[in-house]
């Protein structure tokens, strides 16, 4: 089991360990600055939970596109909040053209503050919090033979390693002031 801390204070944006997909980060305050870019870490992870903390600059308006959590670029995987338009998702794609997403509430308060966005993903299930809380009660609406609420199920989500993934399509600022990884099986 490995766990870790990415610090942008203590290490701003080490190309080393982040492949930039679009666009060219930055660091301002000892945060790493995505405006119009995307990222993804070289590290290879297998189970495990992240916590992103992040400053979303503004309530999910029409036209806003930002998605954060776990991706394989190359096989086009998901496990992400994302943000599409006004929607605030959970969203998981296997790569293989099976996808779910369910819409959440974003609450106010989350604008413009530093937010901890965790993804506790266990190999064939995920729950998802916001600041500790998780976002959708577990006794939400059934779906096939386990509960929705929290968990997405089992198909949509990959069968195989991902990589830490941010992206903000937006002309903002999203920042990143801190990931936390928990419990990761693999590690590569």
């Amino acid at each position: 089991m490995t766990n870790f801390v990415y610090d942008p204070k203590r290490q701003g944006y080490d190309a080393s360990l982040w492949k930039t997909l679009t666009g060219a980060p930055t660091v301002s305050s000892d945060n790493i600055v995505l405006n119009e870019d995307e990222i993804i870490g070289y590290a290879d992870l297998y189970e495990g939970d992240i916590t992103m903390r992040l400053i979303i600059p503004t309530v999910p308006t029409t036209g806003d596109s930002r998605k954060f959590g776990f991706a394989s670029a190359g096989f086009g995987a998901l496990l992400v909040f994302e943000i599409d338009g006004e929607d605030f998702n959970i969203y998981s794609d296997n790569g293989d053209g099976d996808t779910q997403s369910v819409t959440v509430d974003f609450k106010a308060a989350w604008a413009t503050a530093e937010v901890d966005f965790e993804i506790r993903w266990r190999g064939d299930y995920a729950d998802f919090l916001v600041n500790g809380v998780k976002v959708i009660d577990t006794t939400s609406e059934a779906i096939g033979s386990y509960r929705l609420g929290t968990l997405l199920g089992t198909s949509s989500i990959s069968k195989g390693p991902m990589s830490l993934y941010l992206q903000n399509v937006n002309v903002d600022n999203m920042e990143i002031v801190s990931i936390n990884a928990k419990n990761i099986q693999t590690f590569i």
